[in-house]
C-alpha cells in the first residue's frame, strides 16, 4: 500500500475499530434520564460543579444543565429559588417535564452555567419565602413588520404576523449575539 492508498483509508479506520471494538465489548447501559436528586433535611437541593483537572486550556462554556429533582407530596413549583452560592445572586432556572400525583412530584431543573478551568461552582434549590414572580427575560420590541426578540444575549428578528403579497420572508431574518 503505498501511502496516498494509506492516506485515503485514514478517515475510515475509526469506523472500523470502533465495528470490532463494539463486537468484542460487552454491552453497556446508557441512562436514559437525568441524574435524580432529591430533597435533603434541610429542604433544599445542592448542584456542586467542579473541574479537578484544572487543565489550562480546556474549561466548560455556557451549557444547559439538567437535573430530575422530586418531592414526597404534591410541591407548589412557583415557589422555589436557584442561587450561585458564591456570589449570592439568583439564576434563572425552568422546571419541565413535571409530573405531579398526591404523594409525589418530579420535575426536571433546567438552567445555564459554565465552568472554568479548575473552578468550583456550588448552586442550592430552595424554597423561597414568597411565590417568585419572575421578571421576562426576554424582551419584544415591534420594527415595522417584524418582531425584535432580545435576551441580553441574543436578538433575533423575525416576521411579525401580516398579510403576505408576493414573497413571504423567511423564519429568522436577523441573529445578533450583543
Amino acid at each position: 500500500m503505498d501511502r496516498r492508498e494509506f492516506c485515503w483509508c485514514l478517515p475510515l479506520m475509526p469506523g472500523a475499530l470502533s465495528t470490532v471494538l463494539a463486537a468484542a465489548a460487552p454491552k453497556l447501559q446508557t441512562p436514559t434520564r437525568v441524574p435524580v436528586r432529591t430533597v435533603d433535611a434541610s429542604g433544599r437541593f445542592v448542584f456542586v460543579l467542579q473541574d479537578l483537572l484544572e487543565h489550562p486550556f480546556y474549561n466548560w462554556p455556557r451549557t444547559l444543565l439538567r437535573y430530575l429533582v422530586e418531592w414526597d407530596g404534591p410541591e407548589d413549583l412557583n415557589r422555589w429559588q436557584l442561587i450561585r452560592t458564591d456570589t449570592q445572586e439568583s439564576v434563572s432556572f425552568q422546571f419541565s417535564e413535571v409530573e405531579s400525583t398526591t404523594g409525589h412530584t418530579r420535575a426536571v431543573l433546567n438552567f445555564f452555567s459554565d465552568l472554568p478551568s479548575g473552578a468550583r461552582r456550588e448552586f442550592v434549590l430552595s424554597r423561597a419565602e414568597k411565590e417568585s414572580h419572575r421578571k421576562a427575560e426576554v424582551s419584544e420590541h415591534r420594527d415595522g413588520n417584524t418582531l425584535i426578540l432580545d435576551s441580553g444575549v441574543m436578538r433575533v428578528r423575525i416576521p411579525a404576523s401580516q398579510s403576505i403579497r408576493g414573497v413571504a420572508p423567511g423564519p429568522v431574518l436577523q441573529v445578533s449575539r450583543g
